[in-house]
């Protein structure tokens, strides 16, 4: 049975000549133009998640709000909402299966778009922070995500240890965040992404691996990839002349995992990290693992309060606490460590450094660098951070 589902998209609730509505925020930019509902159709068109039939949509609406309304009236919604691509139906998927690649979605406004351009941007980058040559060709490297020229340190740091690092590899495993909702953990894309320096090519047979050993279809979200900064910032640094355009990637768009509360990972999770686990180790010193994981976010910009230096070094001290666990390779303390403030610090890459550590198998790693990236008044603060894991030897 065919069950309609709304695309996974962030409902922003906005004013209108009046009257509260409900508008759709759609990262992958398919949809033209502002598309806004009233805040009961939202609530109606939320129940088909793909888990229920229109009927029982039907009925849990009017359990919700002891309103009821027809099959007729819920069609012609749905009809609406299909043709403007908010559902996840036959046009929206069209749509993105007619884009032969992903498109450089950041590209002149967090990064130059020419070529020549950003080369010259990322040569002064990477001239801010060098770390000393590395003892083995690199086997994973963790990186922030936020815009480049506030966490310029870091990135230096991370991708010039890449480029003393590259050794064999080949394939870049790059593990992003889907900062967009979703209802898979993990997504994948078989696209190329467009880049000022080219179109950087997706290594189709590790992901046919991936999918393989999945359990879930990892391309259910594949739309949040269209937009996603994350994986997008690592490809712009990852083609770079000094790191060459010639290697494959296998891009990954992962589900934010909150530590509020203790839980067993989303269904599919067990069956992925095997999978990933299990096709680098067939690719042996050929695939490097990059986590773009930004830390914490705290201040006002998050509906919190103005921070203090007090504060940002309390801060400073739990984070290194969790990167030491991180540089250690130990997954399950790094993880434990959110669980033990219960997410307070409102991590942004925990299942980012958590997949690649795991997959990595408890290998130690070098941290470079820690960052605050505060802004003006220090009214709010994103933290981040750069460390190598070295390929050990045989």
């Amino acid at each position: 049975m065919h069950l309609v589902s709304l695309r996974p998209l962030e409902p922003v609730p906005i004013d209108h000549e009046g009257e509260r509505l409900i508008a759709f925020r759609d990262s992958a930019g398919l949809v033209s133009g502002v598309v806004m509902v009233r805040p009961a159709a939202y609530v109606l068109v939320s129940l088909l998640d793909g888990t229920r039939t229109k009927q029982e949509a039907l009925a849990e609406f009017a359990v919700r709000t002891g309103a009821r309304v027809d099959l007729a009236t819920l069609d012609a919604l749905i009809e609406q909402l299909e043709q403007a691509l908010i559902m996840d139906g036959p046009r929206a998927r069209q749509a993105l299966a007619s884009m032969s690649e992903r498109p450089a979605a950041h590209a002149g406004s967090a990064y130059p778009a020419e070529a020549d351009e950003l080369a010259q941007f990322l040569e002064a980058l990477l001239a801010r922070e060098r770390p000393s040559e590395p003892p083995a060709p690199l086997s994973g490297l963790l990186t922030p995500h936020i815009d480049l020229r506030r966490g310029a340190e870091s990135y230096a740091m991370a991708y010039n240890s890449l480029i003393n690092g590259l050794g064999e590899n080949d394939t870049f495993v790059i593990l992003g965040i889907s900062h967009a909702p979703c209802r898979q953990p993990f997504i994948l894309t078989r696209k190329p992404f467009e880049t000022p320096f080219g179109y950087l090519q997706p290594d189709l047979d590790l992901i046919e691996e991936l999918v393989q050993g999945c359990d879930f279809d990892p391309f259910q979200d594949e739309y949040n990839h269209l937009g996603e900064h994350s994986v997008e910032f690592q490809n712009g640094d990852s083609v770079s002349p000094g790191i060459g355009g010639t290697a494959g990637e296998a891009p990954v768009a992962i589900r934010k995992r909150s530590a509020r509360r203790a839980r067993p990972p989303p269904f599919g999770t067990p069956s992925f990290l095997a999978a990933l686990k299990s096709a680098v180790q067939r690719r042996p010193g050929r695939v490097c693992l990059i986590a773009g994981a930004d830390l914490a976010h705290k201040g006002v910009r998050f509906g919190e309060p103005p921070l203090d230096r007090d504060f940002l070094s309390q801060l400073e001290l739990a984070d290194l606490e969790s990167l030491r666990y991180c540089e250690q390779g130990d997954y399950d303390a790094f993880f434990a460590t959110h669980q033990a403030d219960r997410g307070e610090r409102n991590y942004c890459g925990t299942s980012a450094i958590y997949t690649m550590l795991h997959c990595l198998g408890g290998q130690p790693g070098v941290l470079h660098r820690y960052q605050q990236c505060n802004e003006p008044g220090v009214v709010s603060t994103v933290t981040v951070a750069a460390a190598s894991y070295y390929r050990l030897p045989e």
